[in-house]
This record gives structure tokens, C-alpha cells and sequence, in this order.
């Protein structure tokens, strides 16, 4: 199976999951991004979600149950112990948040946030609950800011193209997310927090 299609699955399946065992998830990256944000050619290798902290345990179970496997933890090493891995024979690999990098508001706070402005995505033609389209924008800012020199289009199109007035509301979201500095790097201001850790 192609691996566009299986993450495309993947996706539908844990929204699936996710709502059989009453565990919150927000689909990031990937097929669940919001089209006019997506870079042309660019496609995901794994399925990537954000869960509600407290609801992890609820999550996992009910992926154990659908035949995923964990394959590595929360503890698994690592600077920052901020996601876990599963992997399905069928549908591939999928990387679980439960917070994501450049924020450092509690992560449990930090997802009450980015739910206030969840939306809807169709991938595979299954409602997933993904960030609101601000939201978006900062996690793709986010996560580029990790690897700029291969993430340019995801900044291009989450920041180039974006108007004063989207910019200003991904400002506004990433200062109450305490992810000011990350954003700085992944928009070129770093200097701006020259002052800051």
C-alpha cells in the first residue's frame, strides 16, 4: 500500500479509536492540515497527533486493542520526553504527542488551548478534529523551526503568504502558549529575544 494512503488511514483509524475510548486527540501535519496551508509535493511518512495528557492511557489502550503497537514511551530518551511511537502492519507508523516542542506552557494547559479552536478535517473521508487554522499555522512554524533548511516551503506557506492580520493572530497564540522564542526562530526574529533563554 502506498504510504500516502496508509497515512491517510492511519489517521481515519485513531480518530476512530480516539473516539471509541472518549480520549481528546488534535490531528497535526500531514493529510490533516488544512489544504491552502499544505506545501505542494510534501508528504507525510507517519500519522501525528496531539492527545489530551490525561487521556493518554485511554488512547493507548484503545489503539492496543486495534492492533497497533507501542514502540517506544514517553521515556524512551531524548532531550524532551514529549511524544510516544506506535506502528500498525497494516497503516504504518504514528507519532503520539502530548506536547508539542517550542511550547512551554503546561502541556496539559497548552491543549485546552489549541482545542478552544478545534475544526474538522475529512482525511479519508473521516472527521478528524484537528487545531483551528491559527493553530495550525504555529505548529507547522513550530516544527519547522527544528529544521528550517528542509522545512522553507512549511514556513513559506504558514508565514510567507500568510496576511498581517493571520500573523498577528499566530503572534497572539504563540505568546499565550509561552512559544514566542520557537516562533522567532522559524520566522528569522530570533535576535528579538536575544535577552531570553
Amino acid at each position: 500500500m502506498p504510504v500516502a494512503l496508509r497515512v491517510h488511514l492511519a489517521h481515519a483509524a485513531v480518530q476512530g479509536v480516539a473516539d471509541d475510548s472518549g480520549a481528546d486527540v488534535l490531528h497535526i501535519k500531514g493529510p490533516s492540515v488544512d489544504p491552502a496551508l499544505r506545501p505542494e509535493g510534501h508528504e507525510s511518512q507517519d500519522a501525528d497527533i496531539l492527545v489530551r495528557p490525561k487521556h493518554l492511557k485511554l488512547l493507548q489502550h484503545g489503539l492496543d486493542r486495534h492492533g497497533w503497537q507501542q514502540v517506544s514511551g514517553l521515556r524512551s530518551g531524548g532531550l524532551v520526553e514529549h511524544s510516544a511511537n506506535g506502528y500498525h502492519p497494516q497503516l504504518g507508523q504514528l507519532d503520539i504527542q502530548v506536547r508539542f516542542p517550542g511550547i512551554q506552557l503546561r502541556a496539559g494547559r497548552a491543549f485546552d488551548v489549541v482545542w478552544r479552536d478545534r475544526g474538522v478535517e475529512q482525511v479519508a473521508r473521516w472527521n478528524c478534529v484537528v487545531p483551528g487554522l491559527t493553530g495550525q499555522r504555529l505548529i507547522m512554524l513550530l516544527h519547522a523551526a527544528r529544521s528550517l533548511r528542509s522545512r522553507g516551503q512549511d514556513v513559506h506557506q504558514a508565514w510567507g503568504v500568510a496576511t498581517e492580520a493571520e500573523r498577528a493572530q499566530v503572534r497572539g497564540l504563540a505568546g499565550e502558549l509561552r512559544a514566542d522564542v520557537a516562533l522567532a526562530a522559524a520566522i528569522g526574529r530570533l535576535d528579538d529575544y536575544r535577552d531570553r533563554p
